[in-house]
């Protein structure tokens, strides 16, 4: 006689009942939870306080044009875009001059409302 089981002899058993049984014989593992990375945090207080930059690296002309990097910033306390621009390279140099041509007004767009 061929020793074994069946697909049917488990389709009635669930996932969790095998999963307790397991855990029961020693032979199921735990997984370790770990913390969240991150937490929720109380917005800026006011507009300007804090704007929070980051670059979109997306194919925005869809292949029919070069690649181009959206850097973009949103204050933190009213969700307002403070400032956008396209850029042909993502680095430091071109993070910083958004910044600063944000700061100027001098962007590519600035929004008023919210994203």
């Amino acid at each position: 006689m061929k020793r074994g089981y069946s697909y049917e002899c488990f389709a009635k058993v669930s996932r969790e009942s095998v999963r307790q049984i397991l855990l029961e014989k020693g032979s199921y593992i735990k997984k370790k939870k770990y913390p969240k990375h991150r937490q929720w945090r109380e917005p800026s207080e006011r507009e300007g306080q804090m704007v929070q930059f980051d670059t979109s690296d997306h194919d925005w002309l869809e292949g029919r044009g070069p690649r181009l990097y959206l850097i973009g910033g949103v204050d933190d306390a009213t969700g307002k875009v403070a400032g956008a621009k396209f850029v042909l390279t993502d680095g430091v140099k071109q993070d910083m001059d958004v910044f600063t041509e944000t700061r100027r007004g001098r962007v590519l767009f600035r929004g008023g409302g919210s994203p």
